[in-house]
Order: structure tokens, then sequence, then C-alpha cells
């Protein structure tokens, strides 16, 4: 295998080991299924911030624009995270 294939595969290990230790999966592993909705509430609470938002966030002069883009973020977290919980959650 050639180096930019191998690197390749590094990369994309590597993305697939970060999103498998995500907040939102983390919440939404071995949760009762009556629980999801809470669980992905509280793991998707915050997050945004410090990554896709920190460019609208960094700017203080853009409020509006932080908060839409958090807005956006949180949205998408709680998707996943409750598509994701009701594959893995048990019941009772």
């Amino acid at each position: 295998m050639a180096a930019s294939g191998r690197a390749a595969v590094a990369v994309a290990a590597l993305c697939a080991v970060l999103l498998m230790s995500s907040a939102a999966e983390q919440a939404a592993a071995q949760v009762p299924c009556s629980k999801c909705d809470e669980a992905c509430k509280e793991s998707c609470k915050g997050y945004g911030r410090d990554g896709s938002c920190s460019a609208p966030c960094g700017d203080p002069s853009n409020k509006a624009g932080c908060e839409s883009c958090l807005d956006a973020y949180y949205a998408k977290c709680r998707n996943y995270c409750g598509q994701s919980c009701s594959v893995t959650c048990t019941s009772g």
C-alpha cells in the first residue's frame, strides 16, 4: 500500500474512533429506552462552542451567529443521539 493510502486509512480510522467516543454516543450506550431523550438532552448541552461553532462564538460581536450555530449543532447532536439511543437502549 502506498504511503498516501496508509495515511488515508489512518485518518479514516481516527475519525471512526472519534465518532464512536462522542458524547452523544456515550449517552446512548446502555440507557433505558425510556430515558433516551433525557440522556441526549444532557449529553448534547454545551457542545459545539469549541469545535464546529468556534469561529462565530469566538467573535464577541457575533452573538446571534454564535447562538444560531449552537442551536443548529445541538439539534444535530440530539437527532444523532436519539437515533443511536433507540438502537442501543435497554428495555426497562
